[in-house]
């Protein structure tokens, strides 16, 4: 019996609210050869509940538990190692595909003669659920050859950048057979991981069709989102990920790769100095911000303004981030000075009085 033509791998954790709308989106494919791997990473809400409806509507879902949450690459390799189909792709349990994805990813792969193909992303905000942005600004529909060195430049260490680390690709299953290609799994790793398995993937594959057609819905969460998860241990994690990474290219024969990976090291490194500075600020923690700076101070500032002058749009939001400390802080400082006339008592004869109303205290 010969499996599926696409497996579908959902890690799903806490995902009760969304997850049912991103499995019908795999289900409802006009590319109907496929089956859903759905991993629960240990949720405690009614996750389970939904995935066990889903899969007894529909003998094309099948489901795998985590005893404990471990993460979303280790619920990823959970599904790649048990995955059946000739093709694999990856939906989060709170973004959903368009009708026709699957099918045009395969068209893209089969016209081009490679072993991976990915699609441009609408990002998507609040319970509208209207689209805010695009990952690519062409939304045409083309299909382009992208190369690793694409890939590098299409990812770079900064807020404005297009990050194409953010793709869902989908690979022939064959290929990360043959290479034992996974999701980084170690404890600590919380961002960055999905750039490292498709530079993985591009590096064995050669090429990668890209269409420019938004054809993947990605849900932004301010409360999930990157910067909301972002602390300097995590950084500190992604840095060690990344040196982790540089072993898989040769220096003799991958030297132009090897520069690649060094200078998005280095870059990995000016970003994790850049949040220390910038957290304290955010946080209205000013004295961290003065040790920080007195460390290095004209390092610290270079690399400071350097980095705001490039983005306009970081400098409104530390501004605002300030103003708001600022203002904050005012309110507890008011209400200290407060408390010790809301809390005065007066004594007068034998009786304690408030010191506001003068009456008798109980």
């Amino acid at each position: 019996m010969t499996g599926p033509l696409v497996s579908v791998i959902i890690p799903a954790f806490n995902a009760e609210a969304y997850l049912e709308k991103a499995v019908q989106s795999v289900l409802q494919q006009s590319l109907s050869d496929l089956e859903v791997i759905i991993v629960d990473d240990g949720s405690t809400d009614d996750t389970m509940s939904v995935i066990l409806s889903l899969e007894a509507a529909d003998r094309r879902v099948r489901y795998f538990c985590c005893s404990v949450n471990s993460g979303p690459g280790y619920a990823r390799n959970i599904g790649i190692v048990n995955s059946l189909g000739e093709w694999l792709t990856i939906l989060d349990a709170d973004d959903w595909y368009d009708t026709q994805r699957l099918e045009k990813l395969i068209a893209a792969v089969d016209a081009a003669g490679l072993d991976l193909a990915a699609d441009n992303q609408r990002f998507i905000a609040g319970k509208s659920e209207k689209c805010k942005n695009l990952l690519t600004t062409d939304a045409s529909n083309k299909v382009e050859s992208l190369t690793i060195y694409d890939y590098f430049d299409g990812d770079r260490i900064s807020r404005s950048s297009r990050n194409l680390g953010l793709l869902k690709p989908m690979i022939r299953n064959k290929l990360l057979k043959r290479h034992k290609i996974r999701y980084e799994q170690r404890k600590g790793v919380t961002f960055g991981e999905d750039f490292y398995f498709l530079l993985e993937c591009i590096k064995h594959a050669k090429r990668m069709a890209y269409i420019t057609e938004p054809l993947y819905n990605y849900r932004i969460d301010a409360a999930q989102s990157l910067t909301a998860r972002l602390n300097i241990d995590g950084l500190i994690a992604w840095k060690e990920m990344h040196e982790r990474y540089i072993a898989l290219f040769n220096p003799k024969l991958e030297v132009k790769e090897l520069e690649l990976m060094q200078k998005r090291g280095l870059a990995i490194e000016l970003y994790i100095n850049l949040r220390r500075l910038v957290e304290p600020l955010k946080q209205g923690r000013y004295r961290d911000f003065l040790r920080q700076v007195r460390l290095n101070p004209t390092s610290a500032l270079t690399l400071l303004v350097k980095n705001l002058s490039k983005d306009p749009s970081a400098i409104v939001l530390l501004l605002r981030y300030l103003f708001l400390n600022t203002i904050q802080k005012g309110r507890d400082l008011f209400t200290r000075f407060l408390k010790p006339f809301n809390t005065q008592r007066i004594r007068f004869g034998n009786k304690d009085l408030d010191a506001h109303s003068g009456n008798e205290k109980k």
